[in-house]
């Protein structure tokens, strides 16, 4: 992976846990259409975001948990 693939995806990780912060829904094809990547990838992404939380909860972090729907 190439310095800036792995910042698009970094970009792309912080963008969406702002917007859950945030309580925003969030549109995996639209999310893909505006970073020009596949709606696997924003999967990916969420995936991600839900590993790192829950890595938190066993390191005494507080829970928090990440849901969506796959349309």
């Amino acid at each position: 992976m190439t310095v800036s693939k792995c910042t698009d995806k970094c970009v792309r990780i912080l963008f969406i846990n702002d917007c859950l912060q945030k309580g925003q829904v969030i549109n995996v094809e639209n999310l893909a259409n505006n970073f020009n990547v596949s709606c696997r990838s924003v999967h990916r992404d969420i995936d991600t975001l839900r590993m790192y939380y829950a890595d938190r909860v066993c390191w005494g972090g507080e829970y928090q948990k990440i849901i969506y729907d796959r349309l």
